[in-house]
């Protein structure tokens, strides 16, 4: 899993922003999900196996992302 986004604040602020990032996230090919709490947002990819793992850092990287998180998800 990559973590692209992580927003806390406004509600609507938080949700506005995080649907930006899910917009252009979806502009360059990946299908991202929201995970919410009552204070936070987190915009994550998930489903990534490890030998998509480089595919999915370059294009991340040339489309500008190069803040995220990953984490290793149990299958």
């Amino acid at each position: 899993m990559a973590q692209k986004g992580f927003f806390s604040g406004n509600g609507v602020e938080r949700e506005e922003n995080a649907l930006r990032l899910v917009i252009k996230l979806r502009k360059i090919g990946f299908e991202p999900a929201y995970e919410k709490t009552e204070t936070t947002t987190r915009v994550v990819l998930y489903g990534i196996r490890p030998h998509e793992l480089e595919k999915v850092k370059r294009v991340l990287e040339l489309n500008s992302f190069n803040d995220y998180v990953l984490r290793q998800e149990s299958w």
